[in-house]
């Protein structure tokens, strides 16, 4: 007894673009219509796609096999990009330590963040508070903290967007207990701090 596939149900099963792959900024066609793949839907096996005519708007949501890979106009560019990591220039060896501790702890925190120190200012070296040794305490406590207000700013490279921020925040620098590697937190202080502003920006 042979088992037969329907015709229909046969090609599906055996179309190439059932099983694709589309990348953000992919040219296709979406069901003949010319189109830029954003990225993945939120229905599983999905793509977000929008009309290559226009330049802004969130898509429809496409089934791989109603997507075809096509040669691009021209090529796909992003006109929205995250600025390079910079932690500046310090004016002295612990500055640029400073520096360079608040860079890494910041794109620490975010998956995929990019980070620009501004302008920073660095407290002289002293001992820890009791309070600071609680809220605080995978620091080393024989060695000395800095207090630092920075601003900076970040940008989170997203599926279909960039998310920018400009910020101003007073933090903690000290060396870390387990690893010797000086860190910066968040003092959680708003005391002359300017509030923070963010954007997002379409990718294409």
């Amino acid at each position: 007894m042979r088992l037969l596939i329907p015709a229909v149900l046969a090609v599906v099963l055996w179309s190439p673009s059932a099983f694709a792959q589309f990348a953000a900024g992919e040219c296709v066609l979406a069901n003949g219509t010319p189109a830029v793949i954003l990225g993945p839907s939120n229905i599983d096996g999905q793509y977000m796609a929008r009309d290559s005519r226009l330049n802004q708007g969130a898509g429809q949501s496409f089934r791989a096999e109603q997507l075809q890979s096509v040669p691009c106009p021209g090529a796909a560019v992003a006109k929205n990009v995250c600025f390079e990591s910079d932690e500046g220039q310090g004016a002295s060896d612990l500055e640029q330590t400073v520096r360079h501790a608040l860079r890494t702890s910041l794109e620490r925190s975010e998956t995929q963040t990019n980070v620009s120190v501004g302008e920073i200012a660095v407290g002289e070296p002293r001992a820890w508070t009791g309070g600071e040794e609680i809220q605080f305490g995978n620091g080393n406590m024989d060695l000395a903290v800095v207090d630092v207000k920075a601003h900076y700013k970040t940008c989170v490279d997203q599926v279909t967007d960039i998310y920018l921020t400009d910020q101003e925040n007073n933090f903690l620098c000290y060396s870390a207990a387990a690893t010797g590697e000086v860190v910066c937190e968040i003092t959680g202080s708003t005391a002359d701090v300017r509030p923070p502003t963010s954007q997002s920006l379409p990718k294409y």
